[in-house]
């Protein structure tokens, strides 16, 4: 396993712990991560000193816990065989794009998806979620949430999963469930970790001080085409399209390609002399204000 994925499984691992459904976005994860108390916040406490440099060299000596996490993400499947590129290797861009290829590790569709590609054709479509779901959907696949409690756009299209083929459209809805998501106090403690800074090939800790760092992931994918006009069918979970979107109630139906994570850096703004002093003569006024009233009171 290369050192860059090793980042990433870490990265996403953490997000999904800091999640408000970490106990079912968290899989899968070792036995001895179960027991009492939040699952989540175990992750986090466990995974905080890990860096993946020191892991894969050997520098240190790893409890009983980092060792089952080490253990389980070799593992994985995908932890092997995908590729990881990026498209930018500075802070000094305002973006910074991984792109992780799947394609080599899926093997044959399944004899479903191969006789329905036949029949029907395929389309590569996009899924823009947020961060806290990634790595559920990489371990377990996408599947429809619709009528469950983790559904939090409604099904205005009916049940399913929703793609569209604009890659845009799709991030148009990552960044939104970014920026709601990004500010969280549970969020932000999983996003500060060596394996951002890692990842982003950042100089240090510093420049997440320095900048608001946001992540909008898209998962590229294959689906089976809609039935044509006319073609009978005994499916009832056909995938249905509406303009450029597309809703697929049946998960054997797709197959997941690629993983595209954006990474945007956002200076943030420090407070300038005036507008500090302005705080500062207000705050004054009033306390002059209270004093007065308080020496009127007391004659």
């Amino acid at each position: 396993m290369s050192l860059r994925i090793l980042d990433m499984q870490l990265l996403l691992l953490r997000c999904a712990a800091a999640g408000k459904h970490s106990a079912n976005f968290c899989t899968p994860i070792p036995d001895e991560f179960h027991g009492e108390g939040w699952l989540g916040e175990r992750i986090l406490a466990v995974t905080e000193q890990m860096n993946s440099t020191e892991l894969l060299s050997g520098q240190r000596n790893l409890h009983k816990q980092e060792q089952a996490l080490l253990g389980m993400l070799h593992s994985l499947p995908w932890s092997g065989q995908g590729t990881l590129t990026s498209s930018s290797s500075s802070q000094k861009s305002s973006n910074f794009e991984l792109c992780f290829d799947m394609e080599a590790i899926r093997g044959e569709p399944s004899p479903r998806f191969s006789q329905l590609a036949k029949e029907r054709g395929v389309a590569t479509v996009f899924h823009g979620t947020k961060m806290e779901n990634v790595w559920s959907i990489l371990n377990c696949g996408l599947w429809t949430l619709s009528e469950t409690k983790f559904c939090q756009h409604g099904s205005i299209l009916g049940k399913g999963v929703y793609f569209s083929n604009n890659y845009r459209t799709a991030t148009m809805f990552a960044l939104n469930q970014a920026r709601n998501c990004t500010n969280s106090e549970s969020f932000q403690k999983a996003w500060w970790h060596f394996s951002l800074v890692n990842l982003l090939n950042l100089s240090s800790f510093n420049v997440l001080e320095e900048y608001t760092i946001t992540c909008f992931p898209v998962f590229e994918a294959q689906i089976i085409l809609p039935p044509a006009d006319g073609m009978s069918t005994s499916d009832e979970d056909c995938t249905r399209r509406e303009g450029n979107y597309f809703v697929v109630p049946n998960s054997w139906d797709i197959r997941i390609t690629k993983l595209h994570l954006t990474f945007t850096f956002t200076k943030k703004r420090s407070m300038s002399p005036f507008l500090f002093a302005a705080i500062l003569a207000l705050l004054l006024i009033g306390w002059m204000k209270m004093y007065a009233q308080a020496h009127v009171l007391d004659e």
